[in-house]
């Protein structure tokens, strides 16, 4: 189920409709490099077996909370681009055209 989001009014008096679409592209654009950058801060357990196999258990899923924090971001900002695009009129359902701007396809987080 998809967040229901406040999308912003294109109108005459507002921000354009290119500038919000590109101010929430580059913002998806950088949260994709960072769930790259993310990947490579995983835990390995050669630095926590000293703890026990409960420690890097533990950073596992706190690891795997981060980057679900950031990939929920990045699918708001999917929604939000998805319905600029469409002239500030409802969200819709794919995430696939800001993904595909971004040069992400097929390579969705």
């Amino acid at each position: 189920m998809q967040k229901r989001l406040t999308i912003p009014t294109i109108h005459r008096n507002g921000t354009s409709q290119d500038a919000l679409l590109d101010a929430v592209t580059d913002a998806g654009s950088a949260l994709y490099k960072a769930l790259r950058v993310l990947e490579r801060a995983s835990p390995n357990g050669r630095d926590y077996y000293p703890q026990g196999n409960a420690a890097l258990r533990q950073a596992e899923a706190e690891h795997r909370s981060r980057a679900e924090r950031v990939h929920s971001v990045i699918k708001e900002l999917e929604q939000l681009a998805e319905a600029i695009a469409d002239g500030g009129h409802g969200v819709a359902e794919s995430a696939e055209p800001l993904a595909e701007a971004l040069g992400f396809q097929g390579d969705t987080p």
